[in-house]
């Protein structure tokens, strides 16, 4: 963000909007201040520095946006119709899991495809069940060159006329569905997800290098895909019934990975637990909270075709609810970062614990700052540059001068 826009910083009788307090008064106006000043601080470094294209990217596919929900928009779906929005729903989801992870995400449309704008990325997520039959053909010559793409359950089974569409299949190792029971009606999260039962169990071997060893399993919700393998296709995951779960194909010099589950769901469903859903009020409503007890093993799941890539996370750290974006400038590498879990440093010996975030592909550092001035330290390494913290706020920007 290179602009804020206070929509309104008069006093807050006149106007008010979601969550802020109808009498915020001076606590509003403090932080707009606060925000004002973090920005203040670094925008020198900021206001050249560009975000930097991510290796992973997610498929925005405007067919399946319009398909899916019968061509109204995200809240127009009503329960008991055909109408769904559960793919953009795992969309959202596996951005969440992949951004926690630590990976920077891009998203790409299905113009953007065409015009041949996938070059350069390692991985991308498809989620919807429609796909133009021209980026379709595009990711097969996107695949044999070395991409990997991963598919969630009913995936570009359908084209931009609803009409049937195989052009994936035998790049992610999948025959024909045998027994599809997919979601239908609203799904949200902190709503409809929270009352759902498992419709199966998935169990399988992480391979490396995920750190995880052994056989791991997470529960599948809202939409379930039976469906046979192609021949020569590698089964890496399967049901309870003993069917394949996820598999996954060579082609070229690519890979397709197939999963007939939403892992997503199951990754974001663990962490939610069932409190009242509500809007406004107080800070202690039910519903403020942010969940931090994700599935890790559906996360494996997820993280398949990065781990397939070799990629790993742009930023890393010791403390797992950081979320990061890296600007790149012509002197200086910006760090944004917001802290989900409200971390607090403890005692060691006769200092504190030190926050450790390891920002890869970045030039050797000669100084480092944050907006909110944390007190930040630095490591030069191999891999990029380790900063260290000694105390971190809400949110924060890090500032590494080169």
């Amino acid at each position: 963000v290179k602009d804020l826009d206070f929509f309104s910083v008069s006093p807050d009788l006149f106007s008010t909007e979601n969550y802020i307090a109808s009498r915020g008064g001076i606590e509003t106006a403090a932080g707009i201040r606060r925000i004002s000043g973090m920005a203040g601080n670094v925008e020198d470094a900021l206001l050249p520095a560009r975000t930097r294209q991510a290796k992973v990217a997610m498929l925005l596919s405007e067919a399946s946006d319009l398909w899916e929900v019968g061509g109204g928009g995200q809240w127009d779906v009503a329960p008991g119709t055909i109408a769904t929005n559960a793919f953009n729903e795992e969309r959202k989801a596996i951005w969440y899991a992949l951004r926690n992870a630590g990976y920077l995400v891009d998203l790409l449309t299905e113009n953007d495809v065409n015009e041949g704008r996938l070059k350069g990325y390692k991985v991308l997520y498809v989620c919807g069940r429609n796909l133009e039959r021209r980026t379709a053909a595009k990711l097969q010559g996107w695949v044999k060159g070395g991409g990997i793409i991963y598919l969630t359950a009913g995936a570009a089974r359908l084209d931009e006329y609803d009409a049937p569409l195989t052009v994936l299949d035998a790049l992610v190792g999948r025959g024909a569905a045998v027994k599809a029971d997919f979601y239908k009606g609203p799904l949200r999260a902190k709503l409809e997800l929270l009352q759902l039962t498992a419709k199966d169990h998935v169990t399988f071997t992480v391979p490396e290098p995920h750190t995880t060893v052994g056989e791991i399993g997470y529960d599948a919700f809202a939409s379930v895909e039976k469906f046979k393998p192609m021949r020569g296709a590698q089964v890496i995951a399967k049901f309870k019934d003993g069917q394949q779960a996820i598999v996954s194909m060579k082609t070229g010099n690519g890979w397709g990975i197939y999963t007939g589950t939403l892992p997503g769901q199951a990754w974001l469903k663990k962490a939610l637990p069932l409190r009242v859903m509500g809007k406004g009020g107080l800070d202690d409503n039910f519903c403020h909270f942010e969940p931090q007890d994700f599935d890790q093993n559906a996360a494996a799941a997820i993280l398949l075709p990065v781990r397939q890539a070799g990629l790993a996370p742009e930023v890393s750290g010791n403390y797992k609810h950081i979320i990061t974006s890296v600007l790149d400038g012509p002197q200086a590498t910006v760090v944004t970062m917001i802290d989900l879990g409200q971390y607090e440093p403890t005692l060691v010996g006769n200092g504190r614990k030190l926050l450790a975030l390891t920002i890869r592909g970045t030039r050797p550092a000669k100084s480092v700052y944050t907006a909110m001035n944390a007190g930040a330290t630095f490591q030069n390494g191999k891999d990029g540059v380790t900063v260290l913290l000694t105390d971190i706020n809400y949110a924060d920007v890090i500032v590494i001068e080169h």
